[in-house]
């Protein structure tokens, strides 16, 4: 008789990143796997397209914001774990009230920065007394999922992929039952070092690269022996498809602008670029596509008055971008990155993700590190952050450090030839994302029957 794993799925980054990209295809065939959903669309569209077995449980939405509260509290509480973490700690309690508005002591923007940072700092002089109540929520939890889940289903394993803030409902799970192992899946790259500690560790969890390994035993408190290096599933294409003629989503030559999350507002980066390509005649077939975040609801340029000649809106974000639909039901399609970047001629980019995607490919890339408007900017990013450290000596990176050189920056990066980098890049991302040729779902197969046996 086949074991039985049960698989957590409770946001839509998971359904692109793990289930889209057939991350679990090997465990499917070798355990009879039931997944569990609390996205009643996200249920839907499995089971239209999966036979697997699956059940959709609705969270309270009570519950729900219970415990994005508590993971914030957890951040007060735990606030020097990690450089970042103290950093974005001092960012919260000391939140900036004036930026670039007029007029802004009339400005309704300046009160409501204001009414949030006293917020803030009522939530942290009561941390304490509010985790002692929301514990009290934890078994209240596992008492409501106890009867659902486990009498139903009763696994041997419990997978759940997470990026922190959505943990809490696999941790409740674990405080139902204790002697069912639990493995979680992190699925980002910063999250170990970047968010505050779990109250609540699963059994064993998988990780990146050999840096979040680290960060996992530093900052988290988890023993080596639990902790498996295995890069993620949302790049098995990118990697399948680097050395192979990929047809281009355009019919000129561009450089790829990525913004940052933080640093949302790149108006003045896009008006000295749309004029650099403006005024150069070798790069008069050039355009400039720009991507803004899928997620970041905060964006404020207005690409119209702005007048740019020569930059373009990713057609992929597009819609979204200029209807402000910035919510994570919208899930870019990571079928369409690899032609994006990997015919792009150089890409531009802030300390993110973005960056290792770039090596994947093997292309120049000009890191923005200076100083600039926002609260969190680029140089601070790289200065604080802990998983971003080394990333700026990349051999295939140019590091922006002023603003004023950035034309200068990318006129050396055009300068600069692949052959230096080319057989050095992959050693040097492999520290922070994992790849080998087995593929993912195979990696993570090997994992889950060690553990299970």
């Amino acid at each position: 008789m086949k074991k039985k794993i049960l698989i957590v799925i409770n946001s839509n980054n998971f359904v692109r990143n793990y289930i889209e990209s057939k991350a679990f295809k090997i465990i499917n065939k070798h355990y009879e796997c039931h997944y569990l959903f609390v996205e009643k669309k996200n249920y839907l569209d499995f089971k239209k397209n999966d036979k697997t077995e699956a059940s959709f449980l609705e969270i309270n939405k009570f519950f729900k914001k219970l415990y994005n509260f508590k993971i914030k509290i957890n951040f007060f509480i735990n606030p020097y774990k990690s450089k970042t973490v103290k950093y974005l700690n001092k960012k919260l309690l000391k939140q900036k009230l004036i930026f670039r508005e007029k007029n802004h002591f009339f400005s309704l923007i300046f009160y409501l920065r204001l009414a949030n940072k006293f917020k803030n700092n009522i939530n942290y002089k009561l941390r304490f007394f509010y985790m002692s109540f929301l514990k009290f929520f934890n078994f209240l939890g596992s008492l409501y999922f106890s009867k659902i889940i486990f009498n139903k289903i009763k696994p041997n394993l419990i997978i759940f992929p997470y990026q922190h803030d959505d943990v809490h409902f696999a941790s409740v799970l674990k405080l139902v039952k204790k002697q069912i192992p639990f493995i979680g899946l992190v699925d980002n790259w910063d999250n170990l070092s970047s968010k505050s500690n779990l109250d609540i560790l699963p059994d064993f969890i998988t990780v990146w690269g050999k840096q979040s390994a680290e960060h996992a035993i530093k900052y988290q408190g988890f023993k080596k022996k639990n902790v498996f290096v295995i890069g993620t599933p949302r790049y098995n294409e990118y990697f399948k498809l680097r050395n192979k003629r990929i047809k281009s989503k355009f019919n000129f030559k561009y450089i790829l602008f990525l913004e940052s999350f933080f640093c949302y507002n790149n108006s003045v980066e896009l008006k000295i670029l749309d004029n650099f390509i403006n005024k150069n005649s070798k790069f008069k077939n050039y355009k400039i596509i720009y991507r803004p975040h899928p997620w970041q609801k905060k964006h404020n340029i207005n690409l119209d008055n702005l007048n740019l000649k020569s930059v373009i809106i990713d057609p992929q974000i597009k819609h979204n971008y200029m209807n402000k639909i910035f919510d994570t039901s919208f899930q870019p399609s990571l079928k369409y990155y690899p032609s994006l970047i990997k015919n792009a001629d150089i890409v531009i980019t802030g300390p993110t993700s973005m960056l290792l995607e770039s090596t994947i490919f093997k292309k120049k890339t000009l890191l923005l590190g200076y100083k600039n408007y926002s609260d969190i900017n680029y140089y601070d990013q790289l200065r604080n952050f802990v998983h971003l450290k080394g990333i700026q000596n990349f051999s295939n990176v140019v590091l922006c450090k002023n603003l004023k050189n950035l034309e200068i920056d990318l006129i050396n990066i055009f300068k600069m030839k692949q052959q230096k980098f080319m057989h050095k890049i992959d050693k040097e991302r492999d520290f922070y994302l994992f790849h080998n040729r087995e593929g993912y779902s195979s990696r993570l197969n090997k994992i889950i029957s060690a553990i299970i046996r």
